[in-house]
């Protein structure tokens, strides 16, 4: 192994990207439940009826899905940092945005554009922690990033709930707003990417004669896969 891997998941800063990216990522969770925690405030304050909640609730769900394809590509091309960062602002202003609607049309707008920002972390974070961590510990790191989400979903029941009427539903969101801004900017100060990967995903040589394949093909290819559609059922 090469001194730069070795210095590399030996250096104490992969802690401070594990910790930030795990922070962004316990709202992707939060996020996810909060619309079904508030769903009466979010009634009586637009006056509309459950199927118009039910689909301002989904925006979240149709653009997290759509994105996840692009998200992979520009991890790839961007860094994980940078993609992290940016989506993490997306996500800041579609909290703003969906705490100051007036209408449950601007609240769906709000709640997509959360959606498709937090929709940006795990995919890079998967990225991250395999350029940092080593490949016995890339599952152990996995799963406490997994937990930090569920650890948001929890936050977003009871504790959101008094937030709401505490302060009402409006300001306890322009306050997680703010969060993720901050979280956002730390993200893009704190985070660095490596160009080497400490965890490969197998300790195998090379197969002789492999040649590259086109990112088209290769999206391609594994959409076709029966094996890939099976997994994929299996997620749903």
């Amino acid at each position: 192994m090469s001194h730069v891997k070795k210095s590399q998941f030996r250096d104490p800063h992969r802690w401070v990207v594990f910790g930030v990216i795990s922070s962004v990522y316990f709202l992707v969770f939060f996020h996810r439940v909060s619309t079904s925690v508030i769903a009466p405030n979010l009634l009586a304050t637009f006056h509309t009826n459950a199927t118009a909640l039910g689909f301002m609730s989904s925006m979240y769900f149709y653009l997290y899905a759509l994105e996840q394809p692009l998200v992979g590509h520009l991890s790839d091309v961007l860094g994980p940092r940078k993609v992290v960062g940016f989506w993490s602002l997306v996500a800041t202003i579609g909290c703003v945005l969906f705490g100051l609607a007036p209408t449950v049309g601007w609240a769906a707008i709000g709640r997509g554009l959360i959606g498709f920002g937090v929709g940006g972390v795990y995919v890079p974070a998967m990225k991250s922690f395999a350029q940092w961590f080593r490949e016995k510990e890339f599952a152990t790191m996995t799963g406490l990033f997994l937990a930090s989400g569920n650890l948001g979903a929890i936050v977003a029941t009871t504790p959101l709930a008094w937030m709401a009427s505490v302060w009402g539903w409006r300001s306890s969101f322009l306050i997680v707003g703010s969060i993720t801004l901050m979280l956002a900017l730390a993200t893009l100060v704190f985070v660095r990417d490596h160009d080497t990967v400490i965890a490969p995903l197998s300790k195998e040589a090379p197969i002789p004669n492999c040649r590259s394949v086109p990112s088209r093909g290769s999206v391609l290819r594994v959409l076709s896969s029966m094996r890939f559609c099976f997994l994929a059922a299996l997620f749903l």
